[in-house]
């Protein structure tokens, strides 16, 4: 969930660094070896502790340069999964539709961040046709660059089916690639 709220309206690269910075403040560090490096020895990875998030002043994530918005919907949905509100592996179960809905119903939530969560973290094949990169990816590879709607990238992308996941991403690769 923080990985679908930390990237709203902001590159991928400065969310990572925003989850980051979350991590190191309200995270568990785990050491884990580095395969095939003896050399490297281990490194390191953090989980949130929905916990210690729950209890964060708004303040806080501020302090991370988390929006207002994102570090009101950080706290509440970490709120709501330590009080067992929210069970993220109910969502494994769940239509996608179904998903949409629960996640919505929390601030700073819409349905950007719901099928982001869809398509990155529960793998569904899903396309996040509003999403600004998704849409350049689809209209310079169907539509002569034009920038189309949501509604039309779900129309140029109705045929990718169970590959949607997969055909996204490879979009999104090639647009990078250009824009490199």
């Amino acid at each position: 969930m923080v990985r679908s709220i930390s990237a709203q309206q902001i590159t991928l690269r400065f969310a990572a660094v925003l989850r980051a910075r979350l991590a190191r403040r309200f995270g568990v560090r785990h050491t884990v070896p580095v395969p095939g490096d003896p050399a490297e020895g281990s490194g390191e990875v953090w989980s949130l502790d929905a916990a210690a998030l729950a209890g964060a002043e708004v303040a806080e994530l501020r302090a991370l340069q988390f929006s207002n918005a994102k570090a009101v919907a950080i706290v509440t949905l970490a709120g709501a999964v330590a009080a067992g509100r929210l069970r993220l592996d109910e969502l494994w179960a769940l239509p996608d539709e179904q998903v949409i809905d629960r996640l919505v119903a929390f601030p700073g939530i819409g349905r950007w961040t719901a099928e982001w969560l869809l398509a990155r973290t529960l793998g569904r094949p899903r396309v996040v046709a509003g999403d600004l990169g998704v849409r350049k990816a689809v209209g310079a590879a169907y539509l002569d660059g034009r920038m189309p709607s949501a509604t039309e990238v779900r129309a140029a992308t109705a045929h990718w089916g169970a590959a949607a996941g997969v055909a996204q991403q490879l979009l999104l690769h090639s647009l990078a690639n250009r824009q490199a």
